[in-house]
């Protein structure tokens, strides 16, 4: 990929322990024209870590979501192509994001799903019963022009992003992510906040999905 015609966005919550290296090998695949971090009102110094990695745009804002706060880093991209990678991943490599990134930017596809495999085995498993529920995705940046839900999806934001290209008639092409994984919540926050946050989210998506089937009715 000569031409870079990519922006990323990686949004961010208390991710000290990883988000300089997704940061740093973001930078490092040379695809991106800009990255933008945006740190969703960490408390463990998520921000400062970024912020060391040269040549990334870090912005801090107040707790809001991961919706929000992807939403808060698209405005930041002008280029055509707009990436979104979880400030949580273990293993990554330049050639996992290039491999991501490039059927978009060259025009093949219009929209990329990156799917782990082979990494750990709590992760792997919980891709294989919803591999749609990815955080890592690529896709031309004007799909996104008419998507309305981002102040109300939370956590359903996976969900609502796949019916949105799903109503335009687009199909993501799955991309294998051989060996990432990322640290699973309780590993962050500890057992017992790791279950209340797990269980948050999960109510979070079952509230879009409760809320979508309503509409439709």
């Amino acid at each position: 990929m000569h031409d870079k015609k990519a922006g990323l966005v990686v949004p961010a919550y208390n991710e000290a322990k990883t988000i300089g290296n997704v940061l740093t090998v973001a930078r490092e695949s040379g695809v991106f024209e800009k990255i933008v971090c945006i740190d969703d009102g960490s408390s463990d110094g998520t921000s400062q870590i970024a912020a060391t990695v040269r040549d990334i745009t870090v912005i801090s804002q107040k707790n809001s979501g991961k919706a929000l706060a992807m939403m808060r880093g698209l405005m930041e991209i002008e280029s055509p192509v707009i990436c979104f990678l979880d400030g949580d991943l273990l293993n990554l490599t330049a050639e996992h994001i290039r491999s991501l990134v490039e059927p978009v930017a060259s025009g093949a596809v219009l929209a990329t799903i990156g799917i782990f495999k082979s990494g750990r085995g709590p992760t792997d498993f919980a891709q294989r019963v919803a591999p749609m529920i990815s955080g890592q995705r690529c896709l031309r940046k004007d799909l996104l022009d008419d998507f309305r839900v981002w102040q109300t999806v939370r956590f359903g934001i996976e969900h609502a992003l796949n019916d949105h290209l799903k109503s335009k008639g687009i199909t993501m092409r799955e991309i294998a992510l051989p060996g990432v994984s990322h640290l699973m919540k309780e590993e962050k926050r500890g057992v017992i906040q790791g279950f209340i946050q797990r269980a948050k989210m999960y109510l979070e998506i079952l509230r879009y999905n409760i809320s979508k089937h309503t509409r439709t009715k």
